[in-house]
Parts: structure tokens; C-alpha cells; sequence
């Protein structure tokens, strides 16, 4: 299984914040120490299948099945990346995965009335897309958010829920 390879070969466990998912914790315990080379995973199959599709037209979607919450998203972005350049990679992690879900009115894309959190990278994700897990802050829709501008004048902004939510984005709120 593909998560293997990657769970074998990062650091996320170490970092802090990821201490608050129980879920990190029982799937770093059961890490094999046996780390077999990404041909063993037949990854090669899969990229060429997703480049095929993607370079085909056909809507690529980010998915994991839940074992490693957060960090299994991560993982999917960079076994796209095998195949795939950087933008198009965060691009499938945002608004084609959003299209994909039906909810691409509500997340997925910056826009003014849409839901969106606010991730600071510590570095680029086009140079390295490893960098997506490298997040030096966070912010959730539901909080204000100040910056400096590059005028050095302070600006603030709150982000707001749209006041309407689309019918997909009314129908996944209440089924969670």
C-alpha cells in the first residue's frame, strides 16, 4: 500500500501538532521498519494512469481513506507529483477536488463569499510539493485574519461564511 511508502519516509510523526490525531499516533506505531522501494508499491501504474487521465482532460480528484487524517492528503499530492508538475498537483488539491465533490461554489478557490482556510507554507510546494506539509501557520474560515501589507499598514479581514450555501454544500453539511 502506497501510504506505507510514504509513512516510512517522512517526519510528520515528529512534528507536534500532528500529537492531537490518535489516528497518527496507532499508524506510526504499526510502521514497518522494512522500507521497500516505491517500484514494489507498483506506483509507477498508478502515476501513469492519473497523468493519462489528467493530461486526457478527465477530472483528477484528491482522495485518501482516512487512515492518516491530514497527512494521507499530503501523501496524495506527492505520489501525484511523480507524474504530474507542482501547480497541477495543488490544483487537483483544491478546486478540481472541490468540482469533483460538487462543492467548487463554496471551497476549492479564493473568492469573496467562499470558504477557505488560510495555510502559510515555510516553503514553496512549486520548488519541492513536499513543502505542503512544511506549514508554518493556520488559520480556519471561521477566524479573522491579519496581515501586514506591503505597504507595512496593518490590514485586517475577517473571513465570513457565504451567506448561502450551494444545495451540494447544504447536503454534505448535514449528512457530517
Amino acid at each position: 500500500m502506497l501510504l506505507e511508502y510514504f509513512m516510512a519516509r517522512t517526519d510528520l510523526p515528529a512534528d507536534p501538532r500532528e500529537l492531537n490525531f490518535s489516528h497518527w499516533r496507532t499508524a506510526f506505531r504499526q510502521k514497518s521498519a522494512v522500507q521497500l522501494p516505491l517500484a514494489a508499491y507498483q506506483a509507477s501504474l498508478v502515476i501513469a494512469g492519473v497523468k493519462a487521465l489528467h493530461d486526457r482532460g478527465v477530472l483528477v480528484a484528491l482522495g485518501g481513506h482516512g487512515e492518516v487524517p491530514g497527512a494521507s492528503a499530503h501523501f496524495d499530492l506527492w505520489l501525484h507529483a511523480l507524474g504530474l508538475p507542482p501547480l497541477d498537483v495543488l490544483r487537483i488539491g483544491t478546486i478540481e477536488t472541490a468540482r469533483y465533490l460538487g462543492l467548487d461554489q463554496d471551497v476549492g478557490s479564493i473568492k469573496v463569499g467562499k470558504l477557505a482556510d488560510l495555510i502559510v507554507l515555510n516553503d514553496n510546494p512549486l520548488q519541492d510539493i513536499r513543502n505542503t506539509a512544511n506549514i508554518a501557520s493556520w488559520r480556519p474560515p471561521s477566524s479573522g485574519c491579519s496581515a501586514r501589507s506591503s505597504t507595512g499598514r496593518s490590514a485586517h479581514r475577517t473571513a465570513r461564511r457565504p451567506a448561502t450555501l450551494s444545495q451540494p454544500a447544504r447536503a454534505l453539511r448535514q449528512r457530517i
